[in-house]
C-alpha cells in the first residue's frame, strides 16, 4: 500500500455533541475533555489558573514589611 492509496482525512472535525460549557471561558466541553467541577461549574483544565485567580481575587492582600527596632 502506498501513500496515495490512503484515504484523505476530512478537513472538518466530526460532529460531536457539546455536553457542557466552561464556567470560565464559555467554551464548549466535549466527551473525553479533562475538566474540573467547581461549585457546580465545569472548568477546562487550561482555564483553571484564570478561574482560580478570579475566584480568589477578594482574598488578595498586600503585606507590608514591619520594621522591628531593637533597643538595648
Amino acid at each position: 500500500m502506498s501513500y496515495f492509496d490512503v484515504p484523505e482525512r476530512p478537513l472538518e472535525p466530526p460532529d460531536v455533541e457539546t455536553l457542557e460549557y466552561c464556567g470560565c471561558c464559555g467554551g464548549e466541553i466535549y466527551a473525553g475533555d479533562t475538566v474540573y467541577r467547581i461549585d457546580g461549574q465545569f472548568i477546562h483544565e487550561d482555564c483553571l489558573y484564570d478561574y482560580a485567580k478570579d475566584y480568589f481575587s477578594d482574598c488578595k492582600e498586600e503585606i507590608e514589611q514591619e520594621v522591628q527596632v531593637r533597643t538595648y
